[in-house]
């Protein structure tokens, strides 16, 4: 019996001291002393500790760090008999979703995973230093013996091809593009490009709208930017358009799902040219041989995606519907080459069951629009070709099939694609060039990674590759 009284007191000395050694190990942690881009930093809500994990308050490290946001913005769900909180953020990075129950971390459609979940304490949201890494994309470093931590933007070397521009931040950093405003009332701040709309050049020079329809110019030779003009057509159109080129003036067009507007750079006019024969959204939009034509898309309110192709020849003010494509797509890549109309990728909806579309979001519990992460509904392997002269579509099955392109140029006689593909699970960015005769890609540079939203433009022999936060200038082979 003594025997046994005094092994459970040995038990109960040694789970003390191992609650002591962890005690004082968090403790420790709590006080490292904390670096951002060499500053140290103490924050407004101190640093909590969960499983042994260090806990940084969110909001405060983004800010410090320079990314903008839309605030956190915290709700309550009842699931599988629990309640979670559901943490949403609107950011530079994308829009991020987690909750604090589990590691998950959705950011824009990506699935990351977290060493813990996030923690809430006192109405603020707590991540481990992970999220800092893996979601933020910066470096973090840990000296255990002096309780120090080194958060810092991760610099990665430019691929061979690329030109690092003054305004382009090093290596992946997340900066906004400071502009040079020379209008009176147009704020001189970052923007944020639109995937329905493109860049365009005129005269070596490189233009593009944002939301709010502000022209802004940027100067290759210069590298600056400046706003130009507030077209007040587009006030209302919250960057629902593309853009194209005819005559040396800026076509924008799919205003309101129906109107063309024609803008004279020289003049800063804008009037209107004409309207869709049918109002709709159109997925591409390629100017040619002097005629514009509209690349499928939606009709405003229907989820189904269309065939249809329509020509608009402005000289005689006309409308032709041409032959329909083989695929009803949108969110296509589309560009003019030797004559054909090439398309590359997309997505189709091919049901006129809204409910068939919509799921429940695994994090907030609302219902959204299913991804469309299948090849029925995302065929990125599936490429159509228009002949303009014979008026007919024909197939092209490349070598690799799943090549997602949101870029395409036709620089120095040949056709580039911007994109990326998964390779062993990992996202990949890269250059390609397509050899429209043997329907073969073939890599030409690496890219580094890029948000879903950029604009590509090629200028003088040069293509640039235009975001919210960066341009680089690809300069094809250049090694």
């Amino acid at each position: 019996m003594k025997k046994l009284s005094l092994l459970m007191l040995c038990v109960f000395l040694i789970l003390v001291s191992f609650s002591q050694v962890i005690a004082k190990s968090s403790n420790e942690m709590s006080k490292s002393k904390i670096y951002i881009n060499n500053q140290q930093v103490t924050f407004k809500n101190p640093v909590q500790i969960k499983n042994n994990e260090l806990m940084l308050p969110l909001g405060e490290v983004m800010t410090i760090l320079g990314i903008s946001f839309d605030g956190i913005e915290c709700s309550k769900s009842s699931m599988e008999g629990s309640t979670r909180i559901n943490i949403n953020i609107s950011c530079d990075i994308g829009n991020i979703l987690m909750n604090n129950e589990t590691t998950h971390v959705w950011v824009s459609g990506d699935n990351l995973d977290l060493d813990v979940p996030p923690l809430i304490y006192k109405d603020t949201v707590y991540v481990p230093l992970m999220f800092i890494s893996d979601v933020l994309g910066k470096k973090v470093i840990r000296d255990d013996k002096k309780s120090e931590i080194y958060i810092s933007d991760i610099v990665l070397p430019e691929p061979q091809g690329w030109i690092r521009l003054k305004n382009r931040p090093s290596g992946n950093e997340r900066v906004t593009i400071k502009l040079d405003s020379t209008v009176s009332g147009i704020g001189s701040v970052g923007f944020r490009t639109n995937y329905l709309y493109k860049a365009v050049s005129i005269n070596g020079k490189i233009y593009m709208i944002d939301n709010d329809g502000t022209l802004k110019q940027y100067d290759p030779a210069t590298d600056i930017w400046t706003d130009k003009s507030k077209i007040s057509e587009l006030k209302n159109s919250n960057g629902n358009f593309k853009l194209a080129v005819l005559n040396s003036k800026i076509l924008i067009i799919g205003v309101n799902c129906s109107d063309i507007y024609q803008y004279d750079i020289e003049s800063n006019k804008c009037e209107l040219l004409t309207s869709f024969p049918v109002e709709q959204i159109p997925a591409s939009v390629i100017v040619a041989e002097g005629k514009v034509y509209i690349l499928s898309g939606m009709y405003a309110g229907d989820p189904n995606t269309l065939k249809t192709l329509d020509m608009y020849d402005p000289v005689t003010n006309k409308w032709t519907k041409k032959k329909d494509m083989f695929q009803g797509l949108s969110d296509l890549t589309s560009v003019y080459y030797n004559g054909k109309i090439y398309i590359f990728g997309g997505a189709k909806r091919s049901t006129t069951k809204l409910e068939d579309l919509l799921e429940k979001d695994p994090v907030t519990g609302e219902i959204r629009l299913k991804p469309r992460n299948n090849t029925n509904e995302y065929p990125g392997q599936n490429i159509e070709a228009y002949d303009i002269k014979t008026d007919s579509w024909s197939y092209i099955t490349p070598d690799n099939l799943h090549w997602f392109a949101s870029g395409a140029e036709v620089c120095n006689g040949k056709l580039y694609l911007f994109g990326n593909e998964y390779i062993n699970g990992k996202k990949i960015y890269c250059v390609k060039e397509f050899d429209t005769v043997s329907n073969k890609f073939s890599k030409v540079a690496d890219m580094l990674p890029k948000e879903d939203s950029y604009s590509t433009v090629a200028v003088n022999g040069e293509i640039f590759i235009i975001s919210g936060r960066s341009v680089e200038k690809y300069i094809p082979g250049k090694k």
